[in-house]
């Protein structure tokens, strides 16, 4: 998405995202059965999915206001209009998002695609996904540090083993 708009490659990436969950998703559930003693294996599998549960709490929190302000079209499209001093109703129940979006094209004198151009010129939301990616790599070099700084310090004082 940092290059173009090709819907493909989302598409694409869901894809083999999907099909890399699908394969090792069972294998980690049988992993941590294998390993953990057999009154707590509840527990082990049970606390593999907390790191689950608070990436599902962290995204609701970086996928809201985060991503409304760098791409949302629709917030988008009221700041451009607030700058080039338009006078648009507010959406409201009488007032649709689509009425928005039609009265906006009318006072940029662009049709839709122009206006979504317009846009992705201005505001360039692509660069939401530099946000993302630099979470998914914060998040790799933590836990690089965290196995070889934490990890192996524990190993190394004999308060852990590493399986």
């Amino acid at each position: 998405m940092f290059a173009n708009l090709n819907p493909w490659i989302i598409v694409l990436g869901v894809l083999i995202f999907a099909i890399g969950e699908m394969a090792s998703s069972p294998k980690v559930q049988e992993y941590l059965g294998g390993i953990a003693p057999p009154d707590r294996k509840a527990l082990y599998m049970g606390t593999a999915f907390l790191p689950i549960a608070l990436g599902h709490l962290g995204a609701g929190w970086i996928s809201g206001r985060p991503y409304e302000v760098r791409a949302d079209k629709l917030f988008l499209l009221k700041k451009a209009v607030e700058e080039k001093g338009f006078d648009i109703p507010e959406i409201t129940a009488g007032f649709t998002q689509t009425d928005y979006f039609s009265k906006a094209q009318e006072l940029f004198g662009m049709d839709s695609h122009q206006l979504t151009r317009y846009l992705w010129d201005t505001y360039n939301p692509s660069r939401v996904w530099i946000l993302f990616t630099a979470i998914a790599i914060a998040a790799s070099v933590l836990l690089y540090l965290y196995d070889r700084l934490i990890l192996k310090g524990r190993d190394a004082a004999g308060n852990g083993s590493r399986q």
